[in-house]
């Protein structure tokens, strides 16, 4: 019965332990967003960690193996550990060895991977023989002292990394070099998978394969803080995870197994664990009428319930302490799986002395208490933890919405749809009753958005004035529980307490407020930076997306719509004229002589010409009419609903064009413009296009005058 519980035991915990690793997978992923050479340390240090815990398991549980693999493989992630140690500390940015360049470190990791490829290909063979211990980690340690060496008083090692230009030949072999060791690690390993247990030669395996991955990661990169580098850190921190599990797995169940058999027949040992637990223990008696009745507990038991042990004996547990039944598992479960000799965990609600509510973590196993059948009851009090799951939970949904807000932003297309997005998502996801959204511009902050007041009663800010300014200028968050605490701040509503002020980047900040007072924690505080962070980015997608649309429209020599813009305006116009019956009217332009002015003066000089006629044009139309450059020095301005005044413009273009002529010194003789005009509208028997076709052949029969 109690191997099958082991064993349950172990299933659940590798569940748990998958987690955990997908947990430490995501949060290094973040980290190395948030501090790229934190990140790095974070991964070598729990890497370094796990190779000295495996020595240390390997070494102390060696006369409970029937071969000396693993023990082989805790001496090699000894000096692996104490390698890639100094690889840290080598890292670019750590600022401990000063004299060295990037290359040092890049060394330090083919040093440390060589020596790991190797020793995982040679493992193997210590299932059928003897290692000589004192030998193998002399052997190792002048190894290793040899090679470092090479790389810091002799300076032979090979060069791996050059700085500007990226890996050396020799690194990049290397690392298909140790590719290939570490397969073949796999394929001697797998002739001897008889000799290990099915899930700890998977876990070897994956460990090998991730191993693989990262070392062909680092084949690509040209910068320690790359990418390739990043993806392969990553690798290396789910293969030490993998090995970890599997060699701690292999080194202490067999012992653990021992030393529990030892505790159960030792009736002192277990009377002084059950006393000293911190954990409550009740022994209970099955079957009968008396099933469930509590015959023994421990000091914690008092203390976790609140009743004496006088009290508590007689009570019967599931009745008189529980507050309802488990949520994962009925108490007749319970008892079919007790009946089998298994053990049973789960999670109950019960009440205290006192009447307060508590959480416990029950894991029941059947024993024999005195000759007869009885359970042993451990409960654990988790009511913090489950509290912390309950609020963790509702943080999670936070996040998620949050998440799902961003293809929310994504479809926003212009910046005041994005910022109205953003109070939305503030109110609904993140749960901000008061926020407000100050955007950079010219010299100063200026409010765009508020789910509060109105932003044209809210004062724009200088770029380092108050609490906006500072935040801006510094570029970092400023929160806390009461913004009358703030010098610099100038809250617009006196009753405001809790606060926060997040940079949108360069480009503005975010703020949201309360009327309670330290209503901010810091979870609040980290969803909204990802807020701004989504924010930043999305202001610049929208911005970059007005650019290049005017790039697409505009002539990038004068500024005025280009002949694209006008063909797809035409199409809209012309269907209106149709619609409400309006005239449509062209003028077509030409500037005189253009070709004797490129040749006389230089083309830099036409170029001039064109852009004062077309800012001439652009001055002297209404805001409805389109100009256009048309190609080459020919313009066109288009004027909707327009019949006769087309003419008055065409005059007054020429006026001011004279005006120009008296005050420029550009050129030796006066610019002159050929002009066409033509008019169209829905009841000629034409289309546009032979409208445009009749001012043009108006403007170059003026030309030829």
């Amino acid at each position: 019965m109690r191997e099958r519980s082991i064993a349950s035991d172990s299933q659940l915990s590798l569940a748990q332990r998958g987690v955990i690793g997908v947990g430490i997978a995501i949060g290094a992923y973040f980290l190395s967003n948030y501090n790229y050479l934190l990140f790095h340390s974070v991964v070598e240090v729990f890497s370094i960690v796990i190779a000295f815990a495996i020595f240390v398991v390997a070494w102390n549980t060696r006369s409970y193996h029937d071969n000396d693999y693993l023990v082989f493989i805790g001496i090699a992630y000894l000096f692996v550990g104490g390698i890639d140690f100094i690889h840290t500390l080598a890292y670019k940015g750590m600022g401990v060895f000063t004299n060295y360049g990037a290359d040092l470190p890049t060394q330090l990791w083919i040093l440390g991977r060589y020596t790991e490829s190797l020793s995982l290909l040679l493992a193997p063979l210590f299932f059928t023989r003897k290692l000589k211990y004192k030998v193998t980690v002399a052997g190792y340690g002048l190894t290793s002292l040899f090679l470092l060496l090479t790389i810091f008083y002799w300076g032979i090692f090979p060069d791996c990394f050059v700085s500007g230009s990226g890996l050396t030949t020799f690194k990049v072999v290397s690392e298909y070099v140790i590719s290939g060791l570490l397969l073949g690690a796999i394929f001697f390993l797998s002739i001897y998978r008889d000799r290990l247990e099915r899930e700890t030669f998977y876990l070897l395996i994956s460990s090998l394969l991730l191993t693989v991955f990262a070392e062909l990661s680092f084949t690509f990169y040209v910068s320690v803080y790359g990418l390739s580098n990043l993806v392969g850190h990553l690798f290396k921190l789910g293969s030490f995870y993998l090995i970890y599990l599997a060699l701690i797995k292999t080194g202490l169940r067999e012992p653990y197994r021992l030393m529990f058999r030892e505790l159960k027949e030792s009736k002192d040992r277990y009377q002084n664990y059950v006393e000293e637990l911190g954990d409550a223990l009740f022994i209970t008696k099955v079957g009968g009428e008396d099933h469930g009745k509590i015959i023994e507990v421990n000091t914690s038991a008092e203390k976790q319930t609140g009743y004496s042990r006088e009290e508590l004996i007689g009570m019967n547990i599931s009745e008189n302490l529980a507050e309802e039944s488990p949520p994962e598992i009925s108490y007749e479960e319970i008892d079919e799986k007790l009946s089998r000799g298994e053990a049973v965990n789960f999670t109950e609600k019960k009440r205290r002395k006192g009447g307060t509510e508590y959480w416990t973590e029950v894991v029941v196993t059947p024993i024999k208490h005195e000759g007869k059948d009885a359970t042993l009851s451990v409960n654990r009090d988790v009511t913090e933890r489950i509290r912390a799951q309950k609020s963790l939970k509702v943080e999670r949904e936070r996040l998620k919405k949050l998440h799902h807000a961003v293809d929310r932003f994504q479809s926003c297309q212009t910046e005041e749809e994005l910022y109205e997005t953003t109070l939305e998502v503030t109110r609904d996801a993140l749960g901000f009753d008061i926020s407000l959204i100050y955007i950079a511009r010219g010299q100063g902050l200026v409010p765009v958005a508020s789910n509060k007041l109105e932003t044209s009663e809210l004062p724009s800010y200088e770029k380092d004035a108050a609490l906006v300014g500072t935040t801006y200028t510094n570029g970092e968050t400023i929160w806390g529980d009461d913004v009358r605490e703030v010098e610099e701040a100038k809250p617009e509503v006196p009753q405001l307490r809790g606060y926060m002020s997040v940079p949108i980047g360069d480009l503005g900040v975010f703020q949201a407020s309360s009327r309670t007072k330290g209503a901010f924690t810091e979870v609040d505080i980290e969803l909204a930076e990802i807020l701004a962070g989504h924010l930043n980015e999305e202001i610049k997608r929208i911005r970059l997306e007005e650019k290049l649309k005017e790039q697409a429209i505009r002539d990038p020599l004068t500024g005025l719509y280009n002949r694209r813009y006008f063909n797809e305006t035409l199409t809209k116009e012309v269907e209106r004229s149709q619609r409400y019956g309006h005239n449509i009217a062209f003028i077509m332009i030409d500037v005189n002589r253009f070709k004797e002015i490129n040749d006389t003066y230089s083309h830099q000089t036409g170029d001039k010409v064109l852009k004062e006629v077309a800012n001439l044009l652009r001055a002297n139309v209404r805001e409805a009419d389109t100009v256009v450059r048309y190609g080459g020095d020919e313009f066109l301005v288009m004027l909707p609903e327009t019949d006769g005044d087309s003419r008055y413009t065409g005059n007054r273009i020429r006026s001011k064009l004279e005006d120009w002529n008296n005050e420029s010194n550009l050129l030796d003789f006066p610019l002159t413009l050929a002009m066409g005009i033509s008019h169209w509208n829905p009841d000629q028997d034409r289309d546009v296009e032979e409208a445009l076709k009749e001012a043009d052949k108006k403007m170059y029969e003026q030309k030829g005058e």
